[in-house]
């Protein structure tokens, strides 16, 4: 979700995680000299943590930017039957001390639109429930993706008036598993993506 574009930056971030977690779970371990040795080469592999979090600003606000747009845009469609991608694109650039038109045009909505639905599951989930552990809590983690492929079908449905295309490309969204059963999602705005009257 973080670097849709670059994997290496993902497997980066992936050891980084991997080896968080094989130290706390061995932390209280009595472990031989070899898997001593083996977790420390796995631990000495991995980028640190302060450096993994500092290079994710950026692509967090953006990711998260992104998240909000296409839950505004499905929350339009669903509460007033259309949606006015370019004036939703205006509204959250009059709003921002933080980007310009054209960086979200490009480098927010450009680089994170194949995510957007799971940035969008994460930002809804935020606002209704007040959480923000990312992207969620294991326990939710149905729910997450459950949410996510709601905004993905939406999103694919909805074509904004004077455009050809729908707002998410369906052929490049990273997708949800399609044999996965996960629960239903209905659809209720939460009251801080509703729109001033």
């Amino acid at each position: 979700m973080l670097w849709p574009r670059d994997a290496e930056k993902r497997a980066e971030a992936k050891r980084t995680g991997a080896a968080i977690y094989v130290t706390e779970k061995t932390r209280h371990i009595e472990l031989t000299p070899t898997e001593a040795s083996e977790l420390l080469r796995f631990g000495l592999e991995a980028t640190a943590p302060s450096a993994i979090y500092k290079q994710s600003e950026k692509p967090f606000e953006h990711g998260f930017s992104a998240g909000l747009l296409l839950v505004a845009a499905v929350s339009d469609f669903q509460h007033f039957g259309g949606v006015k991608l370019e004036a939703l694109k205006t509204e959250m650039t009059a709003a921002s001390p933080w980007f310009s038109r054209s960086t979200l045009e490009n480098a927010i909505w450009g680089d994170f639109k194949s995510v957007a639905h799971l940035w969008g599951a994460y930002v809804f989930t935020g606002l209704r429930e007040g959480d923000s552990t990312f992207p969620c809590h294991l326990d939710r983690f149905p729910e997450f993706l459950g949410l996510a492929r709601f905004l993905a079908e939406m999103g694919a449905k909805i074509t904004p008036p004077r455009r050809n295309e729908p707002v998410l490309d369906p052929d490049r969204l990273w997708l949800i598993p399609e044999g996965l059963v996960l629960p239903p999602f209905a659809f209720d705005r939460p009251a801080d993506c509703s729109k001033g009257a």
